[in-house]
């Protein structure tokens, strides 16, 4: 008799564990090269570029227990795991965007798509502590560069 609970409960786990998985539309974007030299000098002015706009990404997320994350909006919009773009900033240098700043990056290429730079300048966490948990809403603000002709 308690052979048949463990054989059911085991069953019961391993469906459960295979319907949890995603199914959907993901879509991953690399910005920048991992593959650039080591060392690039390029003597460049503040006057070689032009100023393309800025552009505001944002997410909102619950955290509990410190390690289980549920998005609640990318961008202002409902978040859809079936449907997810992120994008990776890479360079020389170091950019920690979080991996919720990476999924609501896509905005940044959207609007400005044939860009040079795209430069964070101002990253805003605001996080509201709940009992074994947390509402985190995350901003960065881009600034978007063309070099000029």
């Amino acid at each position: 008799m308690n052979m048949n609970r463990i054989v059911y409960f085991i069953c019961a786990l391993s469906i459960g564990l295979l319907s949890a998985c995603t199914v959907g539309l993901h879509t991953y974007q690399t910005v920048g090269s991992k593959f650039d030299p080591k060392i690039t000098r390029i003597e460049m002015n503040v006057s070689d570029l032009e100023l393309l706009g800025e552009v505001k990404v944002s997410a909102q997320y619950r955290t509990y227990f410190g390690s289980i994350c549920v998005f609640d909006k990318v961008n202002e919009d409902a978040f859809n795991i079936r449907i997810t773009r992120q994008v990776h900033f890479v360079g020389n240098g170091e950019m920690n965007l979080s991996s919720a700043i990476q999924l609501a990056s896509y905005k940044v290429i959207d609007q400005y798509p044939d860009a040079d730079f795209y430069v964070p300048v101002l990253s805003e966490r605001s996080i509201d502590g709940m009992f074994l948990g947390a509402i985190t809403k995350e901003e960065v603000r881009f600034k978007v560069y063309k070099l000029k002709k």
